[in-house]
């Protein structure tokens, strides 16, 4: 596939995938005035005010709304500064036409509510949602007012959810709700009853309405009482459960370094004198556990060389190598070969310049790409054979049983609104779970490990001849190696140490060692990143609402 293709295809999956928000212009709706004044037919004119602040283009802005059961809208229209602006309706969504750039625009909407109120007995009721969950922008500052069609005197009212103990009674009957700024995809239905004998072309129908809504205003009440007490007990509780997981996090720390730095100061290699310890692994399997972040380009330049080491390989220049047996100990060799003589080398030889031409190779790096990942896990599946690590599993369980009821905790706070409680128990259980996903202390032995070998990386620095001298040969291949893998020849001490290692091999080993560190590392750092660049290239039903099933929200496009 040409590149050209390529991106278009790409381009086009992007632009299907992204969320609608995603591709919307950037607005922000800083202030929203709302005004339904009732007439006496039951009926409802609305105008309303948005202020929209634009930063980027624009084509205009949208006013969903959802009327409720046995109401209808109708009569919509939009304005700018007294001018009438093209309107476009698609079923209960409003688009109104007025294109610009960085702009801030207040616009007026007007429109009727037929059938909006509902007469009863003692009370003639206005319950209305002007928006609802399913509303998709903020409104930063939101005021409703509800008139009544003449002076009013026993008016009773309610709000919900939003609009919850944010009405206050005007002069002449009107009730203003005074909501500040109201959050995308929340409800905030607005009640209001006044006197029937304001209605009089309204037909009343079989019972009454102030008592319910009284008995809704108890309700609430109740409720908010009962949420700011679980509130408060949540926060004390909160508090103190805070500490204790503190406390108990601390003390996992504080225990976990004492116990480690005893285990290790206790496996401390204290022999004197230039030492390669034991061979109890093979030399990857070693490097993936004393190195486990160095470079994998390194770790393979220390493989081969130990093959060579082990006469399975031959090394007949710096860049050239024959294959001499391929009966192996481990299968993570028994890989690299195949990989290095039978893929790159095509035969019985392999040099560093074949392995530059297969990993720039599309199809071959990505074969590439994939031996070494088998080549990992085999090497990975070795390590795992030797007992360095302590399981602890009952203690990271009860951490893991800690962390989960940390983020129960968190879902607690943040529904009481108690969001320093709610951000520490956070991070509290992510404490907890990172313990128990990757807590597996040293046992002695790998401390033991760990330190000879780290023990032999600083000697090596600074030895004298005469004990590298006293090595026998196969202990020379292993410290070479085994330096070459753990250590990215950079800084000029690491060089110089290599070459004073070098000199001495060479110089007792003759010529069946003659390693260059630094180019045999390059190659395989130049090959891993050509396979792995080659591998990165080519790798509405709406339900909820207000009361009433109404509602709805504003937009832009």
């Amino acid at each position: 596939m040409e590149w050209k293709h390529l991106i278009s295809v790409l381009l086009a999956g992007i632009l299907v995938l992204l969320p609608t928000q995603a591709l919307a212009v950037d607005y922000e709706i800083s202030k929203t005035t709302i005004e339904a004044r009732l007439t006496k037919d039951g009926n409802v004119n609305v105008t309303e005010w948005h202020t929209y602040d634009f930063d980027g283009e624009f084509n205009g802005i949208t006013r969903e709304l959802q009327p409720k059961q046995n109401a209808s809208i109708y009569g919509f229209t939009a304005f700018e500064s007294g001018n009438r602006l093209n309107v476009e309706q698609e079923g209960n969504l409003y688009k109104v036409y007025r294109n610009g750039k960085d702009e801030t625009l207040i616009l007026e909407l007007q429109y009727k509510i037929k059938d909006g109120v509902e007469k009863f007995q003692d009370g003639t009721e206005f319950y209305w949602p002007f928006f609802d969950d399913r509303n998709e922008s903020d409104y930063g500052n939101m005021t409703i007012t509800v008139f009544p069609p003449a002076l009013a005197e026993d008016v009773t009212y309610i709000g919900y959810d939003s609009a919850y103990k944010k009405g206050s009674l005007q002069d002449g009957g009107a009730v203003t709700f005074k909501m500040g700024k109201v959050p995308a995809e929340e409800n905030g239905d607005i009640r209001v009853v006044f006197d029937s004998h304001l209605f009089p072309n309204i037909t009343a129908q079989t019972g009454t309405i102030r008592d319910k809504v009284e008995n809704e205003k108890q309700r609430l009440a109740v409720e908010d009482a009962t949420f700011m007490a679980n509130r408060q007990t949540a926060t004390d509780a909160g508090s103190i459960a805070m500490a204790i997981l503190g406390a108990i996090i601390a003390a996992l720390i504080g225990g976990t370094w004492l116990q480690a730095r005893q285990v290790k100061k206790a496996n401390i290699a204290s022999s004197e004198g230039f030492v390669v310890p034991q061979e109890k692994m093979s030399l990857p399997a070693l490097l993936f556990f004393t190195k486990p972040s160095n470079h994998p380009a390194n770790v393979l330049a220390a493989a081969l060389m130990d093959l060579v080491r082990k006469g399975k390989v031959a090394q007949i220049a710096d860049d050239r190598f024959e294959l001499v047996d391929r009966h192996t100990d481990f299968l993570h060799e028994n890989i690299l070969i195949n990989l290095l003589f039978d893929k790159v080398g095509g035969g019985n030889f392999f040099q560093t310049e074949d392995l530059f031409a297969y990993t720039k190779n599309e199809v071959t790096a990505d074969t590439y790409q994939e031996a070494l990942a088998s080549w990992n896990q085999a090497v990975a599946n070795e390590l795992k054979q030797q007992v360095f690590y302590r399981q602890k599993k009952t203690l990271r369980w009860f951490t893991a049983f800690l962390g989960t009821a940390s983020i129960a905790a968190t879902i607690v706070f943040g529904y009481y609104g108690l969001i320093l409680l709610m951000i520490i128990s956070i991070l509290f259980g992510l404490a907890f779970f990172s313990f128990a996903f990757f807590y597996k202390p040293l046992t002695p032995e790998g401390h033991k490990v760990r330190e000879q070998w780290r023990k032999l990386e600083n000697d090596l620095e600074n030895f004298p001849k005469e004990e590298w001298d006293r090595l026998t040969k196969d202990e020379k291949f292993r410290a070479y190696s085994y330096l070459l893998g753990a250590e990215p020849i950079k800084s000029d001490k690491k060089a110089q140490a290599f070459a004073r290692a070098e000199t001495h091999f060479q110089q007792t080993a003759g010529n069946a060692s003659t390693f260059n560190p630094v180019l045999l590392s390059a190659a395989f750092v130049v090959a891993h990143s050509n396979s792995a660049a080659h591998a990165s290239s080519s790798s509405s039903a709406s339900f909820g609402g207000g009361v009433g099933g109404g509602g709805g929200g504003s937009g832009a496009f």
